[in-house]
């Protein structure tokens, strides 16, 4: 691999990187790292001064921490409730809409169960007078063959 970037492409692609990596340094590693520092130095703090106890503390921190999914379950959950609140509304809408569709249905319903019928006979019949032909002809030609035995 070559060490020296020739091409002016190869060139802006590197500083757009390294712009993309200090934007992402300032905006999203700093203020995470500082939360954190921050959220330390007051736990440690008040855990020093008497201001609870270390279990005490853990358990704020730990409610902290579910918020966030607390909240997304509720978003969840209305969600869903507006979707059951929805379907309900279009169930009660659709069953005097739909009859025409409904009538056409059964009718294309029924046509295929009788072409269903009627290739079912046309496979069908064919294969059970063979399969009946071919064990008349094993019986008859087992019965001439064990005769031929005696």
């Amino acid at each position: 691999m070559r060490s020296i970037r020739t091409d002016p492409w190869e060139w802006e692609r590197a500083q757009a990187r390294a712009a993309y990596r200090r934007r992402a340094l300032w905006w999203v590693d700093l203020p995470f790292v500082a939360g954190l520092l921050l959220l330390g130095a007051v736990a440690y703090s008040t855990v020093r001064a008497g201001l609870g106890t270390p279990s005490a503390w853990a358990d704020t921190f730990l409610i902290m921490l579910l918020m966030p999914a607390i909240v997304v379950a509720l978003l969840a959950i209305v969600v869903a409730v507006g979707l059951v609140y929805l379907l309900s509304r279009l169930l009660g809408w659709l069953p005097g809409r739909t009859h025409p569709a409904r009538s056409w249905l059964v009718r294309v319903a029924k046509g295929a169960g009788r072409a269903s019928d009627v290739a079912s006979r046309l496979v069908i019949g064919p294969a059970a007078a063979a399969a009946a032909f071919r064990s008349g002809w094993r019986r008859i030609w087992n019965s001439r063959r064990e005769g031929w035995d005696t």
